[in-house]
């Protein structure tokens, strides 16, 4: 039998660390006296990809790692990702008997597998009797925790006068390579002394990919030298005025002219990914467009157009990863229900996926409407070529025909929004997390009633097994 460490089970926890929980199965772990490691699925947490690793130390000890998984090795040596988690290995009678490792630390690409090397001796993790092993003698669970994910990114670039090249409105700049993060390119652009500015120096952090229909919600700070800015956050991708964002720095370069080097960097705190998209509130497929995304959505102009660029019942709209789903309306419930479920027929390679998710109604205008949450729990659902689903359903404490009334002095436009991160691997894993969110038109004060609402999708996890 084969030695595997498969994703089984996620939480985060409600803190102020956006703490993730990360529950894996470790099959077979006798096999570690005949090979020397064996590496879980992958996760992603903070834009990035992670493993854990078991390995046979000095023959009688288990050493337990956390493993980072940058894959672009363009911008290897410049990147870095720190982070809090513990590792531990779960006692089945007495949770005081558990054994973890605990650490806070920075990741690079010649320290990529961080942990403890004599974590516990391979006798007493494959004694049934010790309470590790399950009843059948043949699976341990591990358990990873991990918060507070920050990812760092420095070149040192060069800006003598011959390398002065490119030149806009702002005067000259340069750019850096690109780096990766949450799947998609960046680089950094520097002005050593930007026009209209006093001769004062700025930064940006620019997106290099251009991912369709996708926004991307970025939380950083950039540094220059010895100088950095405020924590900056602004919105990327779909919908964005510009490509890049920064911030003009209060002191200039000292003697500016004769710098050959300059060091700029950017630290990223926060990552959120979105999709908006359009479900209809009522089934009238042929004012909808017959592809997903053929056309952009604009939320200011939602706002006031009300948005009919709709998907059908039956089409998908895809994510960063290239994951398919679909969410409609259940009209024969009473109370507001969506149902939400896979874009396709069929996984490729047989996957199973696994998505939690949570659900609110936000006002478009908090003046006339209060957000909404979705009754009860958080929803976790398995999506698989092996099971017959029907899709998941969230409710609202609204009524139905309260919301498609045209009775009502206005109409809805709804807004669903989810977050989540991608994991890949022989098993795979990942969670959604979904706002749905209110908004309302003045649709039925002009005589027009509005049949859709507005679906902001943002990906926070995703889970996948073989």
């Amino acid at each position: 039998m084969a030695a595997l460490i498969n994703l089984h089970k996620f939480g985060i926890l409600p803190d102020d660390e956006d703490t993730h929980v990360f529950t894996f199965i470790f099959e077979n772990p006798g096999r570690l006296y005949e090979i020397k490691s064996v590496e879980s699925s992958e996760v992603t947490y903070g834009g990035h990809r992670w493993s854990v690793v078991c390995m046979r130390k000095e023959e009688k000890f288990v050493g337990i790692y956390l493993k980072w998984r940058y894959s672009d090795g363009q911008s290897a040596a410049a990147m870095s990702a720190k982070a809090k988690y513990t590792l531990s290995i779960i006692h089945r009678q007495d949770y005081n008997e558990n054994k973890y490792f605990a650490s806070n630390q920075k990741f690079t690409t010649s320290q990529s597998l961080l942990g403890k090397s004599k974590f516990i001796p391979l006798a007493e993790l494959v004694d049934q009797g010790e309470g590790f092993l399950d009843e059948t003698g043949k699976r341990v669970v591990v358990e990873l925790t991990i918060s507070k994910c920050s990812t760092r990114y420095e070149r040192t670039i060069d800006i003598s006068p011959r390398a002065r090249t490119k030149k806009n409105v702002s005067g000259f700049y340069f750019d850096t390579t690109t780096f990766l993060v949450t799947n998609n390119k960046w680089y950094l652009r520097v002005y050593p002394t930007k026009n209209n500015s006093s001769g004062l120096p700025a930064v940006y952090l620019y997106l290099a990919t251009k991912p369709k229909g996708l926004s991307i919600e970025m939380s950083f700070r950039l540094y220059l030298g010895e100088d950095t800015t405020e924590l900056l956050s602004y919105n990327y991708g779909e919908g964005a005025k510009y490509d890049g964002f920064g911030k003009t720095l209060t002191q200039p370069l000292y003697n500016v002219e004769k710098l050959q080097q300059i060091t700029i960097g950017v630290e990223v705190t926060s990552v959120i990914i979105w999709k908006d998209l359009v479900v209809p509130l009522r089934a009238q497929a042929n004012i909808y467009s017959p592809q997903v995304y053929k056309e952009s959505y604009n939320r200011a102009q939602s706002r006031s157009a009300g948005g009919h660029n709709a998907l059908t019942a039956a089409e998908s709209f895809l994510d960063h990863e290239g994951n398919y789903w679909k969410a409609d309306l259940d009209r024969d419930s009473q109370k507001l229900t969506v149902i939400f479920d896979k874009g396709v027929h069929h996984y490729q390679q047989n996957k199973t996926k696994l998505l939690c998710w949570s659900m609110t109604l936000l006002s478009r205008d908090p003046d006339r409407a209060n957000d909404l949450d979705q009754s009860g729990d958080p929803v976790v659902g398995y999506f698989s070529n092996f099971i017959d689903e029907k899709g998941y359903r969230m409710s609202f404490l609204i009524e139905t025909n309260e919301v498609s009334s045209q009775r009502l002095f206005f109409s809805f436009v709804f807004l669903i929004t989810a977050s989540w991160k991608q994991m890949r691997g022989e098993s795979f894993a990942g969670n959604s997390s979904f706002r749905l969110t209110k908004r309302e038109t003045d649709g039925a004060q002009s005589g027009k009633l509005t049949n859709t609402f507005q679906a902001k999708w943002k990906p926070i996890q995703l889970w996948q097994f073989l």
